[in-house]
Parts: C-alpha cells; sequence; structure tokens
C-alpha cells in the first residue's frame, strides 16, 4: 500500500474543493419559503403588464416564468425579468444586492410570455454573475 504524503494530500483536497465548486456541489441552498414566493409574485403582478408570476424551485435552480399583456416589447419584458429575480433575491434568504442584479446562491432562469403563450424573452442569471444572459 502506497501512503500519500502531506503535500499530496493538500493537493488533492484543493483539486476536489475546486471540482466541488465549479460544479455546483455541496450542501443544498436553502428553500425559498412560501412567504417569500407569494411576496414576490405579489410585488411584480402589482405591474400593470403582468398577468401571471410563477416561482419553481429545485435545488439551485429557480424557474422564474411571467405572463405580460399584449403589447409588451422585448426590452420591458427583459426589464420585468430582471426585476422579478431582484424581487426572489430581495424577499428570499439571499444576501441583498447592493444595486441591481447581485451575485447570489441560486441559478435564476427566467421566462416571458405573451399572449397565446408566445415566448418573448427568455434568460438566465447565474450564482456568480451581477447580470443576465439572453
Amino acid at each position: 500500500m502506497r501512503v500519500l504524503g502531506r503535500q499530496q494530500i493538500w493537493g488533492a483536497a484543493a483539486a476536489l474543493a475546486l471540482v466541488v465548486t465549479l460544479t455546483g456541489c455541496g450542501p443544498p441552498p436553502p428553500d425559498l419559503e412560501e412567504p417569500h414566493i407569494n411576496a414576490a409574485q405579489a410585488v411584480i403582478k402589482a405591474y400593470s403588464e403582468v398577468e401571471e408570476a410563477t416561482v419553481v424551485q429545485d435545488g439551485r435552480k429557480v424557474s422564474l416564468s411571467l405572463t405580460v399583456v399584449s403589447g409588451v416589447s422585448e426590452a420591458d419584458a427583459r426589464e420585468l425579468a430582471e426585476s422579478f429575480v431582484i424581487l426572489v433575491q430581495l424577499i428570499g434568504p439571499e444576501s441583498p444586492p447592493e444595486s441591481g442584479l447581485g451575485e447570489g446562491i441560486y441559478d435564476y432562469h427566467v421566462q416571458v410570455y405573451g399572449p397565446g403563450s408566445a415566448l418573448i424573452v427568455e434568460g438566465r442569471k447565474r450564482p456568480s454573475s451581477s447580470e443576465m444572459s439572453w
């Protein structure tokens, strides 16, 4: 049996930590609680353009969906999507961003639909990013 030296053990531990960090393994993030979800949905639905808002969490992935009224432009749909992410960040267990979107613990996937389930925009905000990718 080959015995590993201290440097080899530290090297293996560092490599494992890097893999865990890059793959998102590790302890699961806290669940979004129903009152937080309801509050975020209520606030975003107060916008006259928003008809429906849903939040679904599966571990680190948080799927947000908005259904908006007719005539909402792609730019406005993006703005509403970002606002929805910010609301969930502010109301949920994440550390609130200083301004705008901030880094966090969840991987957000956002879709905004118009009438007839027509997809207007789809975006993602990764935990390590402070911006949406469309």
